[in-house]
């Protein structure tokens, strides 16, 4: 069961991961997508989903519109559980 945000942000590492394709980085809270090799804006509406499906949670458009950074994502996701 995931607990903390460390526990969300590494679930979240693993999802960037097999869209991009590659495990070539170390996601941080304070990061942002156009760091991330791959990470255009077909691979975060997969990102999206695929932490939408692998979590059991959805996500608003609203929601969605106003995530900056991974940890913006990650803190979503913590209390959509």
């Amino acid at each position: 069961m995931l607990e903390d945000s460390e526990d969300y942000l590494d679930r979240l590492s693993d999802i960037v991961s097999e869209i991009v394709g590659h495990n070539n980085f170390t996601l941080k809270l304070d990061m942002h997508a156009n760091e991330i090799e791959g990470w255009d804006s077909l691979a975060h509406i997969q990102i999206i989903h695929e932490c939408e499906i692998s979590l059991g949670i959805r996500f608003s458009l609203e929601e969605i519109s106003k995530l900056n950074t991974v940890g913006d994502l990650v803190f979503l996701m913590q209390n959509k559980k």
